[in-house]
This record gives structure tokens, C-alpha cells and sequence, in this order.
């Protein structure tokens, strides 16, 4: 029998064996869709987009079947997305500061 618990942020997978004792636990991160991250991030999709594809910021996990490739994001790496953008986000092509 596999369960899963979640504690906090963190979600974890066990396994149970006839005598109900754990044979292991491990920790299954939370992941987000790249429209998600984006949304929390506080920028546009393409525009997270256009930073992976220029190598500033990473997914976790990327996913690639049948010729398409799915990017999954966890808070950590929504974080340094917020990161990213509060330093260079207004350069060049984003919308330029209030005076």
C-alpha cells in the first residue's frame, strides 16, 4: 500500500508492507506549471519563457516526451524568479520605472 502525508509545503510517499511498517519515505517536492510560476513570480508566461530560453533563470524538472518539453517550477525556484526580476527586469524590454 503507498500513502502519501503532507506536512507544510513538503509532500511525502511512503510505502506500507503486510505488517503496516514503513519499508520507505521520500520527500515529493511540490511543482508548479510555468503559467502557475509565472503568475506568482509577477511576470507574464512568455516572459519567463524568454528567460529560460536565454539561460537566467532554470526550472526544477524539465520533462521531454514525444518532442514537447513541459517545465516544472517549485517554490524555491519561483523565488529566485522573483529574484530575477526585481534586478533586471525594467532593463531593456521591460517596462520602464515611474518617476
Amino acid at each position: 500500500m503507498i500513502g502519501r502525508a503532507q506536512h507544510g509545503r513538503e509532500q511525502f510517499q511512503f510505502s506500507l508492507d503486510n505488517y503496516d511498517t514503513a519499508c520507505y519515505c521520500k520527500t515529493v517536492k511540490k511543482t508548479l506549471t510555468t503559467r502557475h510560476a509565472a503568475k506568482l513570480a509577477g511576470v507574464s508566461r512568455l516572459t519567463l519563457v524568454r528567460w529560460v530560453n536565454l539561460k537566467r533563470v532554470q526550472p526544477s524538472q524539465v520533462v521531454r516526451l514525444n518532442g514537447v518539453t513541459a517545465w516544472f517550477w517549485t517554490l524555491d525556484d519561483v523565488e529566485k524568479v522573483r529574484k530575477h526580476k526585481a534586478a533586471h527586469y525594467w532593463e531593456g524590454r521591460g517596462r520602464q520605472k515611474g518617476k
